[in-house]
């Protein structure tokens, strides 16, 4: 639970953190319709992981604006995938499982300019949600 200075409203952290998230779930729609315009196929399980990424959000959006206790975790933990994922499928060589490498595929300056975006977008989700996390535990009332 938040603690009762907070309940009229979200902190500015709060009101941050859903906004970056906002704006990560957008990027994230931009990247989806990036790849119809690059018209290359994908495997099978860069589907997946696009699903599981836009719910993964929309989860954490949930979250944020309900304000629930997990909701700094969530997007903590969204962040640092965020990053993680978009490095891994998109900026590292070509490999044959969980791949689409953007300089095999000699991907374009706006394919490339929405992925650095949502990595931006993570790193800024991760570390805004970390201080937000360490200011509403320093705000709660002790059960000493």
């Amino acid at each position: 639970m938040r603690v009762p200075s907070e309940a009229a409203g979200h902190s500015r952290g709060e009101r941050a953190l859903v906004g970056i998230t906002a704006a990560l779930f957008v990027l994230t729609v931009l990247h989806d319709l990036d790849h119809v315009r690059q018209a290359r196929a994908l495997d099978r399980e860069l589907y997946v992981v696009a699903i599981a990424a836009m719910t993964m959000l929309t989860v954490t959006l949930v979250l944020l604006l309900r304000r629930h206790v997990l909701a700094e975790l969530a997007a903590m933990t969204v962040g640092i995938a965020t990053v993680l994922g978009v490095a891994l499928v998109h900026v590292a060589p070509a490999r044959s499982f969980f791949s689409d490498s953007y300089s095999a595929a000699h991907a374009d300056a706006l394919s490339w300019l929405i992925i650095i975006l949502m990595m931006l977008g993570g790193i800024s989700m991760a570390l805004v949600s970390l201080r937000t996390a360490r200011r509403l535990q320093a705000r709660a009332p002790r059960a000493d």
